[in-house]
């Protein structure tokens, strides 16, 4: 198996690490050659549920099965699991990226706790501060329960409930409603995380955050926004000299080509008219018809 068809088997969301210094892995791996088997240490540089990408500092073989000591000390996370090696590359001169299919695996609230402490980031967008009321209604539940968004990104956003919830599914669907009532917006996401009161959610689509940033944006961070974009805008966009300039120059161009190509075309247009008349046009007495193409042909500016 590649390296991107491991990659393609993770349904898992893969998150990655912030600080690599705060995870320790140990990997364990039999050989042929040896009874006991080789320990491998290094850090986790991303993480799902049932993969790891690991920077370690000698090579497993590939395809060989492994346990690893997944450690975080700081947070106390302490895992026991088992995997495949799936794919190895250098990563410098005296250390290897490794891919790891895990057979058990990563609880979720091991992940939740990573998440929580700073570990790791399961968004990578930057979060922009809210405290929007909403409400919010389960896959599988009638109920609606009110929340407050506490934070949103691209990606996705943090809502909390007054008192802790247990969620009756991994989807929901977040509903706003404008203050005079005369807009409202359904928007789908998946619960990737839960704390008490306090759930983390992604956006099932790319029109999430537009919808969202309708109702929770802040006109501090509408006009940051637009501030941005029109940096962005004049940044990119040519000045009104040089525009011209380029129209100038392709115009001037355009008419290079066509008096480059002007001679030979004129010439073949008169060549056919020529074998036309020879063969078309009766004989005038004391005239040619050669004699009659020839003249209507001149270049005497007094004819």
């Amino acid at each position: 198996m590649t390296d991107n068809d491991f990659m393609g088997q993770r349904h898992e969301p893969r998150f990655s690490v912030r600080n690599l210094d705060a995870t320790v892995v140990t990997v364990a791996v039999k050989t042929a050659e040896s009874q006991e088997p080789i320990t491998i240490t290094g850090v986790a540089a991303d993480v799902s549920a049932t993969g790891l990408r690991l920077a370690l500092d000698d090579v497993p073989p590939k395809g060989s099965q492994v346990a690893l000591h997944f450690q975080i000390p700081e947070i106390k996370v302490d895992l026991m699991l088992e995997g495949v090696i799936r794919w190895v590359q250098p990563k410098d001169r005296k250390s290897w990226w490794v891919g790891c299919s895990l057979d058990t695996p990563i609880p979720d609230v091991a992940l939740q706790d990573m998440a929580s402490h700073a570990i790791m980031d399961r968004r990578q967008d930057d979060r922009l501060p809210a405290a929007t009321p909403a409400k919010v209604k389960w896959e599988l539940s009638t109920d609606v329960t009110d929340v407050v968004v506490k934070n949103y990104s691209l990606g996705g956003c943090a809502i909390e409930t007054e008192s802790p919830v247990e969620p009756a599914s991994d989807r929901m669907l977040l509903l706003f409603e404008s203050p005079d009532k005369s807009e409202s917006v359904q928007i789908p996401v998946r619960v990737v995380w839960s704390r008490g009161t306090r759930f983390g959610c992604s956006f099932l689509s790319n029109r999430g955050y537009l919808q969202m940033r309708k109702f929770v944006e802040s006109d501090s961070q509408a006009a940051e926004r637009e501030k941005r974009a029109a940096v962005m805008s004049q940044r990119f966009a040519p000045s009104t000299k040089w525009r011209w300039i380029a129209i100038a120059a392709i115009v001037v161009l355009s008419i290079q080509a066509v008096h480059m190509l002007d001679l030979p075309i004129v010439n073949s247009i008169r060549g056919r008219m020529r074998s036309m008349f020879d063969s078309t046009a009766p004989e005038q007495p004391g005239t040619s018809t050669r004699t009659v193409v020839d003249s209507a042909s001149s270049s005497d500016p007094d004819a």
